[in-house]
């Protein structure tokens, strides 16, 4: 065979096989990027019926070109609340959907969403934090930039992010049979009853609506709420992936995007996955991340003002609230401010002429300049915020993982528990440990559920001033090996407890 052609066949093989791969968004998402989105609306009085497309929810028909591909029949409608209301003049948020009239798809997507930065003078908090998230594959949209015209008129530069429905749920989970809730007004997993009419008001089913059966979102809320403490970790784990909501969580907390579940009760999706029989966390709507929400770099990790239920008994839980720590610390741990700083300028760099070229844009070229590393009005500059909130939140994990006990009083002088040598371990480790006072001490160990695995020591009167050590030879109480993973060994006397960490590899 000629080289040129063999070479050839195999280019374009590999070529196929690459696009074949490619699952939808993949092409539009990648990198950094600005897309150009061209409408053109027939209607002389286009503008009205978006505002009325605002208002009554439904597609208003629009042609549009994007980088160069027309689509000649596309659903178009202006949405959001505060970025709707907030956000003066006439750059308002925008849906797209793409299968409205026809059976079109952009890169595989139905729909996308172009958002006009309300409340972000830097315009990047969505693009930054959506791809902090798909970095640590926390289930969450992915977002780029989007250079939109109207009718030739140049309408502005908007992040560009993705829609979660069942085109996303294939693309993370597998699978898209489960049930979809998008959490409404006052979404707080809070128990109203048995029937799922009492959840309408708080919750949107986004998928099967036609059978429109809620019983699985009735029981998590009734596990979250209706079980008893020594039954709630393992009843909750066993219909929700709580490793993943306790990393979303984490991470809201830690980038303090807390127009969320714990701050507002809202923006957020569940998702029940059909092949693990488990609900998924989705976060959604990221534009208030990095303190805009309530103006501050600083927060206590634990914040949770209203109580919501699932982190309120997740706190109470003592594997639970090890595991959010160290998911925490994990998260801290990929954070430096230096290439942080680097992300923002090169950002900034990229989009900045389309930024500045934009008419509508409601803050001033000073303002979204001087956003990227210091305060505009109430928000946090996306530099200093990172710089403030990364000692923060050292700061706090530092005093939790070295003897702060969880009794929320501080242990007295001569109470030590040291770190388990060695640590990770296989199959021995060593737990060390001293008293204030002679007298009895319990010393167990739990598994990240929170759940008892092992008794070291169980009312043993010990010596004060002597270094007492146990043994943990990686077996539960049964006799059983425990599995690899995270551990929590756990010092009780009769005024205090102090917990630490410790890893099992087997």
């Amino acid at each position: 065979m000629n080289k040129t052609l063999s070479t050839g066949i195999l280019w374009s093989f590999c070529l196929l096989s690459s696009l074949l791969a490619q699952k939808p968004g993949d092409r539009i998402f990648k990198g950094d990027q600005i897309l150009e989105f061209r409408f053109e609306f027939k209607q002389s009085n286009y503008l009205d019926r978006l505002y009325e497309s605002h208002a009554d929810g439904e597609y208003f028909p629009a042609i549009v070109e994007i980088e160069g591909v027309r689509y000649d029949s596309v659903g178009v409608r202006f949405k959001g609340t505060s970025s709707f209301y907030g956000y003066a003049g006439d750059k308002k948020s925008l849906r797209i959907k793409f299968n409205k009239y026809e059976n079109l798809h952009f890169d595989g997507l139905k729909k996308i969403n172009l958002n006009n930065g309300w409340s972000d003078p830097s315009l990047l908090r969505e693009k930054l934090y959506l791809d902090f998230l798909y970095e640590h594959h926390i289930p969450a949209p992915r977002a780029n930039f989007a250079r939109v015209f109207f009718n030739d008129a140049y309408w502005g530069l908007y992040s560009m992010v993705e829609h979660v429905d069942k085109t996303f749920l294939q693309h993370r989970f597998g699978e898209n049979d489960g049930n979809l809730y998008k959490a409404q007004k006052l979404a707080d997993l809070s128990w109203h009853g048995r029937g799922q009419e009492k959840y309408y008001a708080y919750y949107d089913l986004k998928t099967n609506e036609r059978t429109n059966n809620w019983w699985d979102l009735v029981y998590l809320i009734d596990r979250i709420n209706n079980t008893s403490r020594t039954a709630f970790a393992a009843a909750v784990d066993n219909v929700m992936n709580t490793d993943r909501f306790i990393k979303a969580w984490a991470a809201n907390q830690l980038l303090m995007n807390l127009d969320d579940y714990v701050g507002s009760a809202n923006n957020y999706y569940v998702y029940q996955n059909k092949h693990t029989h488990r609900f998924e966390w989705i976060i959604w709507d990221v534009n208030l991340a990095f303190g805009s929400r309530t103006g501050k770099d600083t927060l206590n990790l634990f914040y949770n003002p209203r109580q919501r239920p699932l982190v309120s008994r997740m706190l109470s839980n003592e594997g639970f609230r090890a595991t959010y720590l160290q998911a925490m610390q994990d998260l801290l741990a990929h954070w430096q401010d230096a290439d942080f700083n680097r992300r923002v300028d090169t950002l900034f760099n990229w989009i900045k002429a389309d930024y500045f070229a934009d008419t509508l844009k409601i803050y001033s070229e000073e303002e979204i300049i001087r956003n990227l590393h210091a305060d505009v009005g109430n928000i946090p500059g996306l530099k200093s915020f990172y710089a403030n909130r990364n000692h923060d939140v050292q700061q706090q994990l530092q005093a939790e993982w070295t003897g702060l006990s969880h009794d929320n009083r501080i242990s007295p002088a001569g109470l030590t528990l040291r770190q388990n040598i060695p640590n990770p371990f296989n199959p021995s480790t060593t737990i060390r440990f001293s008293v204030a006072q002679t007298g009895p001490v319990n010393l167990h160990i739990y598994n990240h559920l929170g759940q008892l695995v092992r008794t070291l020591i169980t009312g043993e009167p010990v010596n004060k001033g002597t270094v007492h050590q146990a043994v943990w030879h990686g077996k539960k109480d049964n006799g059983s090996k425990a599995a690899s993973g995270i551990y929590f060994y756990r010092l009780t006397t009769r005024n205090h407890s102090i917990v630490k960490r410790m890893v099992l590899l087997r």
